[in-house]
């Protein structure tokens, strides 16, 4: 828990405060998050309190390759998910994000 805890929220308090590291803030801004209008952005953060209250942690998704309805849709059937299953899921889009992210960094060095 204390692993999946440490992801940021989607829009959240880092991101807002800027001190996301170089590789969510791009993916946050690809996901279409850092365009949410007022409304959006209070229906996200509603939609992240739900999420961690029934689950312990932080929505956690592979931003990349979703668009903004898409990533709302996401949290809003997770959100009533079970936990476990929640927590299998939570750590397949880490490991998502590591390997597009890895597969950038090998890319790179080519």
């Amino acid at each position: 828990m204390a692993f999946l805890n440490r992801h940021p929220e989607l829009a959240g308090a880092e991101a807002q405060a800027g001190t996301m590291t170089g590789h969510s803030t791009f993916e946050q801004q690809g996901g279409g998050l850092d365009a949410l209008s007022h409304d959006e952005l209070l229906e996200l953060r509603r939609l992240n309190a739900v999420y961690a209250q029934r689950h312990g942690f932080p929505f956690i998704i592979a931003v990349l390759g979703h668009t903004k309805p898409r990533i709302f849709e996401a949290l809003r059937l997770r959100a009533q998910r079970e936990s476990h299953d929640e927590i299998d899921t939570a750590l397949a889009q880490i490991a998502a994000i590591t390997r597009r992210r890895l597969g950038a960094l090998f890319s790179a060095l080519r």
